[in-house]
């Protein structure tokens, strides 16, 4: 404990032990019943030593407080609770968000009536792709909620679709083609850094 060593290197090396201990007995008593009495004693022993060391990590860990035990935990709820509001009200921002996103996808399908087609169908597109962007983000939040983890895969494909919107605006502006090269070459960037974001998790889970 003083010189910080890790408690699951000391429940390794107590495991080793074990089986060293008791692989000998087996090896240097024949007699099964003393084998037994032998085995259950060492067994005994070990797990006395290895309370002992445990309720000495558990003593080490009791003395890191701030100010007292009661007033962290009481503050670590809070905390918790208060990011948890959080994370609840960006959920409601998001889902008001996309009932705007919904309204001006129909203001979009207006223009192509009125005869402005080419401005209405790419406006309709970037409309459409801010909606996925708003339902991958909402679902995202909500697992966060029920306690799921962390996805960043799910910002970066955000990020990805907010650039694919920006390359159909700047198509709908004609804009030159050093700046479409540009935008079409962070898009291949940010589909790299995608999978090989994939890819990375898939290793971990199969860990």
């Amino acid at each position: 404990v003083k010189i910080g060593l890790n408690v699951h290197f000391v429940n390794a090396a107590m495991n080793q032990i074990r089986h060293f201990l008791l692989n000998l007995v087996d090896s240097n008593y024949s007699d099964r019943e003393q084998r037994r009495i032998l085995r259950e004693a060492t067994e005994k022993m070990l797990d006395m030593n290895l309370d002992v060391m445990s309720t000495s990590y558990r003593e080490e860990e009791m003395k890191k407080v701030f100010v007292s035990r009661k007033v962290e935990s009481f503050l670590i709820k809070a905390t918790e609770r208060f990011t948890y509001g959080l994370n609840l009200a960006l959920v409601l921002a998001l889902a008001g968000v996309s009932l705007s996103v919904v309204a001006l996808f129909v203001w979009d399908i207006a223009h192509i009536f009125r005869g402005d087609m080419e401005k209405g169908i790419l406006s309709a597109l970037g409309e459409l792709l801010i909606l996925w962007m708003m339902i991958e983000l909402m679902d995202n939040e909500i697992k966060n909620l029920k306690g799921g983890r962390f996805n960043i895969l799910v910002f970066i494909g955000v990020i990805i679709v907010a650039m694919i919107r920006e390359i159909l605006i700047s198509t709908l502006r004609h804009d030159d083609l050093t700046t479409q090269a540009f935008l079409a070459g962070t898009l291949l960037i940010l589909g790299i850094v995608y999978y090989l974001v994939s890819l990375a998790q898939k290793e971990h889970q199969k860990v």
